[in-house]
């Protein structure tokens, strides 16, 4: 609502144009990440708000939303609409789930892993209830939306650089892949690899999935078609002063830990320079896609 433009803060994310709840944490993330790395240590507090409006001065509050535009019909519906609630104040000294996300006290996501492994109970759904499907891209269907989208959703946030977290996620699908052999009497040689699976079904790796929405989230950001500018201004551009053989889009500074160089920051800047890919070239985030080298061009 363009008469709130001044009213809402900037760090408000829900329901923003251009925002949402990965730019939402990705944000949080980093004001804790600065916090572990220099030693620190950080209390956050979250407050559910049930029955707030009971303690509010309705007059008032009436009276300052008509003073910031708010009247006629829009104002009567709010007047019928704040009713019935009250605050409560959530503490917890452990993992807390913050929009989808559980968050640990050493931001590792080992949690969230475990949380994202019961995606297998989903498989399970599958396998019950499609007992009469016959065709295998329906089943592909099913699977990428109650499946996967569960296993990436938000992985800009915590997408893992341990190995064994990411075999963990790689079970998942491994596990569709079988079941759907079996269903679907694809032939495979036992004990031999899922790529020709992966080729006939058009899917991707999870972790080259977690790579491809990295690369599509870095672009939004830097063509402004995500608004983060407190991520933003953590990106370091490569400029150099005199010719150089590297192509490098940013300039890394070495950590000397591995979570330092992991951060979604530095994780972002790395697959850049890693692909080589010219960034700014592209109209459109599916111009830019075109751009990436095999296997990013599948779906």
């Amino acid at each position: 609502m363009p008469i709130l433009a001044n009213v809402i803060v900037n760090d408000q994310h829900g329901f923003r144009r251009n925002k949402s709840t990965i730019t939402n944490l990705l944000v949080f993330q980093n004001f804790i990440s600065d916090a572990l790395l220099t030693g620190a240590s950080v209390d956050v507090i979250y407050t559910y708000f049930a029955k707030a409006f009971d303690k509010v001065n309705y007059q008032i509050l009436f009276t300052k939303l008509e003073q910031i535009g708010i009247c006629g019909s829009f104002l009567n519906w709010l007047t019928s609409f704040i009713k019935d609630h009250s605050e409560i104040l959530l503490c917890s000294t452990g993992p807390i789930k913050d929009l989808g996300i559980l968050f640990d006290p050493k931001l590792k996501f080992d949690c969230h892993i475990k949380i994202i492994n019961k995606s297998h109970q989903l498989l399970g759904f599958i396998n019950r209830n499609c007992a009469d499907f016959t065709d295998k891209f329906a089943l592909k269907s099913i699977y990428c939306s109650l499946v996967r989208s569960t296993c990436e959703y938000d992985s800009v946030n915590w997408s893992h650089y341990q190995s064994g977290n990411k075999s963990k996620l790689e079970k998942i699908q491994l596990k569709f892949l079988r079941f759907i052999s079996i269903k679907c009497s694809i032939p495979r040689e036992p004990h031999t690899s899922y790529n020709p699976l992966l080729t006939i079904l058009n899917l991707k790796t999870f972790e080259q999935r977690r790579t491809v929405l990295d690369l599509c989230f870095l672009y939004k950001l830097l063509v402004g078609d995500i608004d983060c500018p407190d991520f933003l201004s953590r990106l370091s551009f490569n400029t150099p002063t005199h010719n150089t053989r590297t192509k490098n889009l940013f300039r890394l500074n070495l950590q000397i830990t591995n979570y330092a160089n992991n951060t979604s920051c530095n994780r972002l800047m790395q697959t850049i320079n890693n692909h080589e890919i010219e960034i700014f070239n592209s109209p459109n985030v599916h111009s830019f896609k075109l751009l990436w080298p095999c296997p990013f061009n599948t779906k």
